[in-house]
């Protein structure tokens, strides 16, 4: 009897050791992919050049897993997410709070986090009360809401199914998901939440698929499976062994496996291209695991004594600053040159000096572009065409919302417009090219892999509403892929529609 129970516990042990080396070496593949696609010789340098440069659009999901994971030193990507918010309008509720999190993870000023979290909690629909938890979680706090509100207001929002859903009657995967990492801390000491978190791991087990994945707006994808990893592992629930999300023999990580591509980078759904946004968050599900085995608790509850100094933070220069210096010292040089010639009179100083300040004010106080420099009125030549495409452009569900000069009768931006296709064009470019062709404002923020149109015809998201703003479909199809990219075919029709309701509208 105790031989089989030495056994059995041998069996196990090596079954866990063998998970925790494959979540290893998983983390370890991407790091290599990310670090040889952008020349880093090691982490740190990484972390200091590459993600500081574009400290937002996904770098922040590394950034948390890094600092949870590894002693860095984060003080450049900390002053360079705080630049960017300072310089910057992020106008989703949702995203700032991420961005507060990643600050918050970093050593960053807790202060800013306190003042994102009073100016967005609640106030972009369900999101916006996990991510608020997230930073409750973190001893964030503000006046215009409480750990104990976030709690109510989210178990109020669970659906009869045991999930959560940004809007509708069906629970979402994702959604419910990153519902639970919020919930979790609370789940052995509050009742209620004990009870919903074991609705919800019932929920998400029930729909898992035969192959260990998970699906989100019906098609299986690499995100799905990523969240709900990441909330078993902040349940301490090992998704690897445990027996209700072992289908068939497949596990989390064999579903994600399925997406993972020979660089090691991962595609958003299977024999998809490379996706920025699936590669960091399965980086993020296993560096949650990883911490889950070793005892760390979860990955979004930052552990105070290992917080890493950020030391003197750094500035970054942009182009602005090097304008300014240039300007001044030139100026110091046409003094000098005054001096030279004897020309020593105080009005010429005067005047070097009225010119200078007057063109740094120009640098740092206008951002001048010309529309003839971007725009074009005809149509844009493209070498080794692959097809044509058609796009169009409409905010219908405007109609009689408003009578905004600016927002057409008709709901028409656009009508449907043919534009020729080059191979590996996304409905991001499709959209930029016809900003160009035809004068039209558009905005979109974040790095490449991870662009986000927020406004177009100067019709932004949450203008009409928390749950507002612009989707795209290609061929009547909504995709959670980023616009950037889903890479086009000939023949495809792409529509960007303005939703007020989360795309619930548009149905």
């Amino acid at each position: 009897m105790m031989k089989r129970l030495w056994a059995c516990l041998t069996c196990l042990l090596l079954i866990c050791t063998m998970a925790q080396g494959q979540t290893i070496q998983l983390e370890d593949d991407i790091l290599s992919y990310e670090l040889k696609a952008a020349g880093a010789k090691n982490v740190q340098e990484w972390l200091d050049h590459t993600l500081s440069q574009q400290p937002t659009g996904g770098a922040e999901w590394y950034a948390i897993a890094l600092m949870q994971r590894g002693a860095y030193d984060s003080s450049a990507y900390c002053a360079a997410l705080t630049e960017y918010l300072q310089k910057n309008q992020v106008r989703s509720a949702v995203t700032r709070q991420k961005y507060a999190l990643t600050l918050v993870t970093v050593s960053g000023d807790d202060a800013i986090a306190a003042e994102i979290l009073a100016d967005t909690v609640g106030k972009q629909g369900i999101m916006s009360w996990v991510y608020g938890l997230h930073l409750m979680n973190n001893g964030i706090t503000c006046e215009t809401a409480t750990v104990q509100a976030c709690i109510d207001k989210l178990l109020s929002l669970q659906l009869a199914d045991g999930g959560w859903v940004i809007t509708g009657a069906v629970s979402d995967a994702d959604v419910t998901a990153m519902t639970v990492q919020a919930l979790a801390p609370y789940y052995a000491s509050h009742d209620r939440v004990h009870t919903a978190i074991d609705r919800a791991i019932s929920y998400l087990s029930g729909i898992q698929l035969p192959d260990g994945g998970f699906m989100s707006y019906g098609k299986p994808n690499a995100e799905s499976a990523a969240q709900v990893w990441l909330a078993l592992s902040a349940m301490n629930i090992d998704a690897l062994t445990d027996a209700r999300f072992v289908k068939n023999g497949n596990t989390l990580l064999d579903a994600l496996g399925m997406y993972q591509l020979p660089d090691k980078s991962f595609s958003h759904t299977a024999g998809g291209p490379m996706n920025r946004t699936a590669t960091v968050q399965s980086y993020l599900a296993a560096a949650a695991h990883a911490e889950m085995l070793s005892g760390d608790g979860s990955i979004f509850v930052i552990r105070d004594s290992e917080r890493v100094s950020t030391g003197d933070i750094k500035k970054t220069l942009d182009y602005k600053t090097v304008a300014t210096v240039g300007i001044t010292s030139v100026a110091v040089l046409v003094c000098v040159a005054l001096l030279v010639l004897k020309k020593r009179n105080i009005k010429n100083f005067a005047a070097v000096v009225v010119i200078a300040l007057a063109l740094i004010c120009a640098v740092n106080l206008i951002d001048i572009q010309s529309a003839a420099d971007y725009y074009s009125v005809t149509a844009i030549t493209k070498s080794e065409p692959i097809g044509t495409v058609t796009m169009s452009i409409r905010c219908d569900t405007l109609k009689g919302k408003t009578t905004a000069a600016h927002i057409p009768a008709d709901g028409v931006i656009l009508p449907r417009t043919e534009f020729t296709l080059a191979k590996g064009e996304t409905a991001h470019d499709i959209l930029i090219q016809a900003a160009r062709q035809y004068a039209l404002h558009t905005e979109s923020s974040g790095a490449e892999g991870f662009r986000y149109v927020s406004g177009i015809a100067n019709i932004y998201e949450y203008d009409f509403g928390d749950l507002s703003g612009w989707l795209y479909f290609v061929n009547g199809e909504s995709f959670s892929e980023g616009c950037d990219s889903y890479q086009l075919q000939d023949g495809d029709a792409v529509e960007w529609l303005y939703t007020c309701a989360m795309g619930e509208d548009l149905k």
